[in-house]
């Protein structure tokens, strides 16, 4: 795990929990916010549709039940925080360089250590706060079935569809594998790593340009590039629709760094109007548990990769 992308560390924390292993969860859930804060400290101006949209939503997922049984004994809790902030300082991390990103390393050690001091400080009150949240849940009527003539209540809305962000440009009417094809601008906020590069995100976002070339319509090649050299490349077998190309596969979840078991992802690929790829990536889930209760999740994002101007791209040649 420590060279690879730390939501990795999210998919352990969440196989401890369901293994009842309830501390290694906490300690590896820690382990995880550090690496993954460490990564979004070092490349702030990373698209917000990709990894701080995952972070949050790994946090929200695998994270809620795992702080909430935190919550429940402060000194373990800080105990287990403690043991995170050793195994970071002894670990290597080969997917984000401590050594070229110190200043972001020592500000995330530095902000969960204040949490750890601020957790000793405030543990009278958040007990209290504990006890309380548990004695509404408690007196929470039960759910029964309604009286005849009383209308039972709505069930919950759906989520809202994750729609492209508006203020993007307009999308072509049709696209197709040949319109994709060109010099695309590289760097650590590229999409392209975390699109087609699971196994090689680290390597891949050292890349300067990706090359996008079409051998035919059901085909697109992608090439990661770094001053001339091909760092890694990848064949994709993709689908025509009428407006798109689409690009669908089965990740296991050590690819995938989501929860356990594989996951499908599908990937639909369209030209703007200003000559940018706009992908739009789908990510199902299984569900956590065999319980009837535990439903498949949905992942959607929406990246945008820029075309390299011209002289740039000479420039990468």
């Amino acid at each position: 795990m420590p060279n690879s992308h730390p939501a990795q560390y999210f998919t352990y924390a969440g196989r401890a929990w369901q293994e009842g292993r309830r501390d290694d969860a906490v300690f590896w859930l820690y382990v995880a916010q550090l690496r993954y804060r460490f990564l979004l400290a070092a490349h702030p101006l990373a698209d917000p549709s990709g990894d701080p949209a995952l972070f949050g939503s790994l946090l929200a997922t695998i994270g809620e039940p795992i702080n909430r049984y935190a919550g429940g004994d402060i000194p373990n809790w800080r105990k287990q925080i403690a043991q995170a902030l050793k195994w970071d300082q002894a670990t290597p991390n080969g997917f984000t360089s401590k050594k070229e990103f110190a200043k972001a390393w020592q500000q995330t050690r530095s902000g969960l250590e204040k949490m750890s001091s601020d957790l000793a400080q405030n543990a009278e009150a958040l007990k209290k706060q504990r006890e309380a949240m548990l004695l509404r849940e408690a007196q929470r009527p039960a759910l029964s079935a309604p009286s005849a003539g009383v209308r039972p209540p709505s069930p919950p809305a759906r989520p809202p569809k994750i729609v492209m962000p508006a203020d993007w440009p307009a999308l072509e009417a049709r696209t197709t594998a040949g319109m994709l094809a060109g010099s695309y601008t590289g760097g650590a906020s590229s999409p392209f790593a975390r699109s087609f590069f699971d196994e090689a995100q680290g390597k891949v976002s050292l890349a300067t340009t990706f090359e996008l070339a079409a051998p035919d319509e059901q085909h697109l090649r992608i090439r990661a590039v770094r001053s001339g050299r091909v760092l890694q490349e990848r064949m994709l077998d993709d689908q025509q629709t009428d407006s798109a190309v689409v690009f669908a596969e089965t990740a296991p979840d050590r690819e995938a760094g989501l929860q356990l078991g594989a996951v499908r992802r599908r990937l639909t690929l369209r030209k703007n109007l200003a000559g940018d790829l706009v992908i739009q990536r789908e990510i199902f889930v299984p569900p956590m548990s065999d319980s009837p209760e535990s439903d498949p999740a949905k992942y959607t994002f929406w990246n945008r990769a820029s075309r390299e101007l011209p002289e740039n791209a000479a420039a990468n040649k």
